[in-house]
C-alpha cells in the first residue's frame, strides 16, 4: 500500500508538470483537471519496455477511459503506445480516449493510426476535451490468436434443444411445458402476482410475402399464444413489449399486420401490447460507460418483474446473426436505436443487457431465416425451440447448430467478453436434444464487393 502511494504521489507531481510546462494550463486548471481525475478514479499503468522506454497510462476502470499519457526516455511512441494500448485492451476491452485539446494535437495522429477514431468534444467548466473511441473492428482485429480472458468468472449454464415432432399449437404449447420443466419449472421465473414482459421480435412487414404469413421475419405467435396460456395462473400482467427497428413508428401496424390482437383476447384484463418506441422512458448509467455513460430504458421495463426474451433464429448481414443479444435492440427508444448504429452497435448491445436483463431466452426455431437476414432471407424450417437463462450461451448454442463459431458474430463475442455470458462448449450444459442432432448450416448474406476494389466492411 505505501509503494503504490508512492507511485501515485509520483505520478501525480510528473501528471502536474506535464499540465503546466508542456500543456500550458494554469495552476487552477491543472488543479481542477486532477481533482476530476480523483474523483473519476483514475489509475496510472505502467508499460516498460528495457530498449524504448516507459509509458505512463493514466486511466480510469470505471469510466473505460484513457485520460492521459506520459512518455518517459522514448525513441518511438508509436510503437510503445501500439505495444501498451494492446495489453490494456486485453485486460479492459474496448476503451476509450478522453484528453485535453492541447494534449490531443500532441498526440491525435498515434491514436488514429493505432485504430481509435475521433468521437466527440467536450468542455467542462473552461477546459476542453476530445473523446475517441476505439474501432471495434480495429479491437478484434489486435486480439486475434490472443488468450482471451472474460470478465469474471462465469458458472455452466443449461440450455435446452427441443425438437418439435410437428410445428402445431399444441405441440408447441407442450413443448414449452417440457422446456420449463428442463429449466427447473415456471415457477422459477414467474411467481403469483408478477408482471411478466414477452419480449417477441418484430422487427418489420417482412415476414408477409404476397399477402401470406411466413416464419422467421418475426416471432410466431403462437408461442407468444402457448406462453401466455402457461403463464396467466400466475402473472398479474402478461404485456407483449416491442419497439420495431425498421418500421419505428409502425409497431402497433405490425401488431395488428401479424395478428398480435389475438393475444391480448386471451384475457383483456390481463394480457396487453406495448409499443416500446412511445413508451416512457428513465435514464440509466451504463456499467463501465463504454460508448455511451447512460441509456434511455423504457418504463416498462424496468417495472416488469421478469422478462422473457423471444427472438428469432436468423443470420444478420451485419451482426452475423439476429438471436437473443441481438434481439434486445427492439427495447430502446427511435432515437437511441439510430445513434447507435454511429456509436457502436455492438458495444450499445452489451449495454443494453447491463440493464435490461432477461430472467429467460427462448429462440424460436420453428421457421428460421438464413441468407440475408435479418428480413430479406429465406425461410429454411428447422422445427426447434431453444431456450436458457443466459442469452449468450443460448446465442452460442444457436450459432453452433446453424454451422457457426459463437465468435463469428461481433455482438456475441464481446458479449462473452465483457461478462455477459460463456460460449465455451465446456461452460454450457445442453439438454434435450444434441446440437449434433439437430445441427444444419445456414447460408450467410453474401456481399458483393467487385466493383468497389478499395472498399471495406468493417462488422
Amino acid at each position: 500500500m505505501q509503494i503504490q502511494r508512492e507511485v501515485l504521489t509520483k505520478i501525480r507531481e510528473k501528471l502536474k508538470k506535464h499540465l503546466l510546462q508542456d500543456l500550458n494550463l494554469s495552476p487552477l486548471q491543472t488543479e481542477e483537471l486532477l481533482t476530476m481525475y480523483q474523483e473519476e478514479e483514475v489509475e496510472p499503468y505502467k508499460f516498460y519496455d528495457p530498449n524504448n522506454g516507459t509509458l505512463w497510462i493514466l486511466y480510469s476502470p470505471k469510466r473505460s477511459t484513457i485520460y492521459s499519457f506520459l512518455f518517459e526516455n522514448t525513441q518511438d511512441m508509436l510503437n510503445l503506445l501500439s505495444d501498451a494500448l494492446d495489453e490494456l485492451i486485453l485486460k479492459e476491452s474496448l476503451i476509450g480516449v478522453e484528453i485535453l485539446e492541447e494534449e490531443s494535437h500532441k498526440i491525435i495522429d498515434l491514436l488514429i493510426r493505432y485504430g481509435f477514431r475521433p468521437f466527440l468534444r467536450k468542455r467542462k467548466n473552461d477546459l476542453k476535451f476530445v473523446r475517441f473511441e476505439l474501432s471495434t473492428a480495429i479491437y478484434f482485429d489486435r486480439i486475434k490468436g490472443k488468450e482471451i480472458k472474460p470478465k469474471g468468472k462465469y458458472q455452466k449454464e443449461k440450455v435446452v434443444i427441443k425438437k418439435l415432432p410437428s410445428i402445431t399449437y399444441d405441440q408447441i404449447k407442450e413443448t414449452l411445458r417440457e422446456i420449463f420443466i428442463l429449466l427447473g419449472g415456471i415457477d422459477k421465473y414467474v411467481q403469483k402476482g408478477m408482471t411478466v414482459v414477452l419480449k417477441p421480435n418484430v422487427v418489420a412487414d417482412h415476414g408477409m410475402r404476397n399477402g401470406k404469413y411466413v416464419g422467421g421475419v418475426v416471432t410466431d405467435k403462437r408461442i407468444l399464444k402457448a406462453l401466455i396460456e402457461l403463464l396467466l395462473p400466475l402473472a398479474k400482467r402478461i404485456i407483449v413489449a416491442e419497439g420495431s427497428s425498421i418500421n419505428r413508428k409502425e409497431t402497433f401496424k405490425l401488431f395488428e399486420l401479424y395478428n398480435y390482437f389475438e393475444l391480448v383476447e386471451i384475457d383483456p384484463k390481463k394480457v396487453s401490447l406495448c409499443d416500446l418506441n412511445t413508451d416512457d422512458t428513465e435514464e440509466i448509467p451504463v456499467p463501465y460507460a463504454k460508448r455511451l455513460e447512460a441509456r434511455k430504458v423504457p418504463k416498462t421495463l424496468l417495472e416488469a418483474d421478469v422478462i422473457i426474451n423471444l427472438p428469432v433464429m436468423k443470420t444478420h448481414f451485419a451482426a452475423v446473426v439476429s438471436l437473443g443479444v441481438k434481439n434486445l435492440q427492439g427495447c430502446m427508444p427511435p432515437l437511441e436505436k439510430y445513434m447507435t448504429h454511429f456509436f457502436g452497435l455492438w458495444q450499445n448491445l452489451v449495454n443494453i443487457h447491463h440493464l435490461v436483463k432477461p430472467k429467460l431466452t427462448i429462440v424460436d426455431a420453428l421457421v428460421a431465416q438464413e441468407g440475408f437476414g435479418p428480413v430479406y432471407g429465406e425461410p429454411k424450417e428447422m422445427g426447434l425451440l431453444i431456450a436458457g437463462d443466459n442469452p449468450v450461451a443460448v446465442d452460442a448454442v444457436c450459432m453452433r447448430i446453424m454451422g457457426l463459431k459463437p465468435t463469428d458474430s461481433p455482438a456475441v463475442y464481446l458479449a462473452y467478453i465483457q461478462g455477459i455470458g460463456p460460449i465455451e462448449e465446456e461452460n454450457i450444459e445442453v439438454v434435450g436434444n444434441s446440437i449434433e442432432e439437430v445441427r444444419s448450416p445456414f447460408l450467410l448474406p453474401e456481399i458483393n464487393l467487385s466493383n468497389g476494389p478499395h472498399f471495406k466492411i468493417f462488422c
